[in-house]
């Protein structure tokens, strides 16, 4: 993700003409160590590693769920405190990167025209709307390839090594990792699911919502794949049913039948 920021933040300062922009992404959970990439004049960029200070938060409280323009040195000292570059702190502007009205990021930039940043505050807010929702979908990418590598390691088998019966341990790991990649995938298909079916309701062209019931369908799919993966993560404790016995017994013919390759089987029942 922080390669995204670097591309959004060199082409803020081309567009907007502004001087030194420093995109950071909040760090994560549990974490005070983040990630930020600072451009200097010319488009020249570095990545640099800051430390979030303890009992402040990374974004401050303002725009931590809702866009608006601060005086950066109001709020970050402790960022600038880290910087081996030095902003013009009576012109540098801090903006949060909002992504489901959450922020997962900030940019600062040293403003030079207009000096009024308010003649500038809509396309300030679509600019960084946009990139919150890039950057976010880039967070979660590289989560999804750390689930993926962490499944390849748990499954593969040195050559030269007898395969033993995977441990306690390694089942919770693997059991882990089912858990976080199905809550990653199912809050977006709640939201793609949910806006296909209001868009449905008031579409009157049928080709259009014909499309959407399918949007609506297809993650129906693979919400029944996720939550499968969630039973794998954690499995529901068998519990006493009823079942038709008839059901049972057609099914197992049909296995039968297909299996042997033979249409017609007579079954004779007899019950006690």
């Amino acid at each position: 993700a922080i390669e995204v920021a670097e591309n959004f933040a060199v082409r803020w300062q081309k567009f907007y003409q502004t001087g030194m922009v420093c995109v950071y992404l909040v760090p994560a959970a549990g974490s005070q160590s983040l990630e930020a990439v600072v451009v200097e004049n010319l488009s020249q960029t570095k990545m640099v590693y800051l430390n979030a200070p303890a009992k402040t938060p990374a974004i401050p409280e303002t725009i931590a769920n809702s866009f608006a323009i601060l005086n950066a040195h109001d709020y970050i000292d402790w960022l600038f405190e880290q910087l081996d570059v030095h902003f013009d702190l009576n012109q540098t502007k801090l903006l949060p990167l909002l992504s489901g009205r959450q922020a997962i990021g900030a940019i600062i930039f040293e403003l030079r025209y207009p000096s009024d940043s308010e003649l500038l505050r809509e396309g300030f807010k679509a600019a960084t709307s946009i990139a919150g929702a890039i950057l976010d979908l880039a967070s979660a990418s590289e989560k999804q390839q750390r689930f993926a590598e962490q499944f390849a390691r748990l499954i593969a088998k040195p050559k030269g090594v007898e395969q033993k019966p995977a441990s306690d341990s390694s089942l919770n790991a693997l059991a882990e990792m089912a858990a976080g990649a199905a809550h990653e995938l199912n809050n977006p298909l709640s939201v793609i699911s949910g806006r296909a079916q209001l868009l449905a309701e008031v579409e009157t062209d049928e080709e259009k919502k014909q499309i959407l019931k399918q949007i609506q369908q297809n993650t129906s799919e693979i919400s029944a794949i996720i939550d499968e993966l969630m039973g794998f993560a954690e499995p529901q404790q068998p519990r006493p049913a009823q079942t038709s016995i008839k059901k049972m017994l057609d099914e197992t013919i049909q296995l039968t039948s297909a299996k042997i390759n033979v249409e017609n089987i007579n079954v004779q029942i007899e019950v006690a």
